[in-house]
């Protein structure tokens, strides 16, 4: 994953201020990969900060992304270290010519790894 920027073939996925599903207003871009970004997001619903890993329909093979998502938040569920950020949830959103999936996740705070 880089950090900043948009995917350097396309426009991002998400826009500043963009609310998704009514609960998560998109903050910034934080970084991005082959398959997919990582936004930080306001949950309004809980009213605290999350992750969103996004991973888009149209990236092949798509069913296999998103069973590396549910695999992930399996996973994340079983480890609780300070430097292992908690997967809460794996969301959809519709779009046309494909759709979005997104995992929520803990936002930690600090440099990135690279």
């Amino acid at each position: 994953m880089t950090s900043g920027g948009a995917r350097p073939s396309a426009a991002p996925t998400f826009a500043i201020n963009e609310l998704l599903l009514g609960r998560y207003r998109i903050i910034r871009l934080l970084g991005h990969g082959e398959m997919g970004e990582v936004y930080k997001a306001e949950d309004l619903e809980l009213h605290e900060q999350v992750a969103l890993k996004t991973i888009r329909a149209t990236t092949a093979p798509y069913a296999t992304a998103i069973e590396r998502l549910k695999q992930e938040i399996q996973l994340a569920r079983k480890v609780t270290h300070p430097n292992v950020s908690r997967a809460f949830d794996l969301e959809y959103r519709s779009e046309p010519g494909g759709g979005v999936s997104f995992l929520t996740m803990e936002l930690l705070r600090g440099e990135t790894l690279s």
